[in-house]
């Protein structure tokens, strides 16, 4: 995590600056049928390594729009050159690579309720059902806690590119400005390994407006690396791979709603899901049908 030279910078740009879901909102958690009954039964969600995610084109994305950042004539001539010089390498190192200095871990929903794009990757069943849980994410959030070396962010995933660039800009003047004013050359070393840290957070966050109708919101848990320490994650299986995750618990009232894809076992499905419900103790979460017309 960021010394404090730039605490208060990493800190705004990370947790403030990255849009949150409306106050009273509901960010919903897509899954399979197994997956349901799983994060039900037990009360946990996996946060996943990010470095394990199917879209390897997602830690590049960032960078490219970054390019396009340092395009603008008029903002590289306000840039140090020093910084400059720095920055332009960090472009051309960073877009495939995992980050050296900590482990980062997500969490991945969707604003929308009812996507059919989400539905999709769930609905591997024989009847085609497949569920998201409905989370109040303040309660969500306010009742995952975190060890000292770890911290948590939440936040809209950023589609749209002018959203994108502006964002980068603040983050490039901000790390300029604190380069340009540094009093010796380990303290530019250190804000330089910071703005290395706060742009793949910010990769979790920024993706290719291709993805919009996923209106995806993250939970992103970053983790310092300790050579000395173990990391403490769980793990599971996939692929033949070792996926790192971490379990977070949430309080039965943190769930609000069960969605159930478009399937043909409509009742059946929503009698299963009721009784699973009120044996383990879910009360007053509704179950809700999709409302998308199932294709024969």
């Amino acid at each position: 995590m960021p010394s404090n030279s730039t605490d208060l910078l990493f800190r705004h740009i990370t947790q403030y600056l990255l849009p949150k879901p409306n106050e009273k909102a509901l960010i919903y958690h897509y899954t399979s049928p197994s997956g349901l009954k799983s994060i039900l039964e037990n009360q946990i969600l996996w946060v996943s390594d990010f470095a394990f995610l199917n879209d390897k084109s997602e830690n590049r994305y960032l960078y490219e729009v970054l390019e396009g950042v340092l395009k603008n004539f008029k903002l590289s001539l306000e840039l140090n050159s020093d910084f400059l010089d720095e920055l332009t390498q960090i472009l051309n190192q960073r877009a495939d690579s995992i980050p050296d200095n900590y482990y980062r871990y997500i969490c991945s929903f969707s604003s929308n309720p009812d996507s059919l794009s989400l539905w999709n990757y769930y609905t591997k069943t024989a009847t085609g059902a497949g569920y998201n849980i409905g989370f109040d994410w303040k309660l969500l959030l306010s009742n995952t806690s975190a060890p000292m070396e770890q911290e948590i962010n939440c936040g809209k995933v950023l589609y749209e590119p002018n959203e994108q660039a502006n964002l980068l800009e603040i983050t490039v003047v901000g790390y300029n400005a604190a380069y340009a004013s540094a009093s010796s050359p380990e303290e530019k070393s250190q804000i330089l390994t910071e703005l290395k840290s706060c742009l793949d957070i910010l990769s979790a966050y920024i993706k290719h407006p291709a993805f919009i109708n996923e209106e995806e919101i993250r939970i992103c848990i970053t983790q310092k690396k300790n050579s000395s320490r173990s990391r403490n994650a769980k793990y599971r299986e996939s692929n033949g791979i070792m996926v790192p995750y971490l379990p977070i618990k949430f309080p039965v009232d943190a769930v609000k709603c069960i969605g159930v894809s478009p399937t043909n076992a409509k009742e059946l499905s929503a009698y299963g899901i009721s009784g699973m419900l009120m044996d383990l103790g879910y009360v007053n979460v509704k179950v809700i049908h999709s409302g998308i017309p199932l294709r024969n």
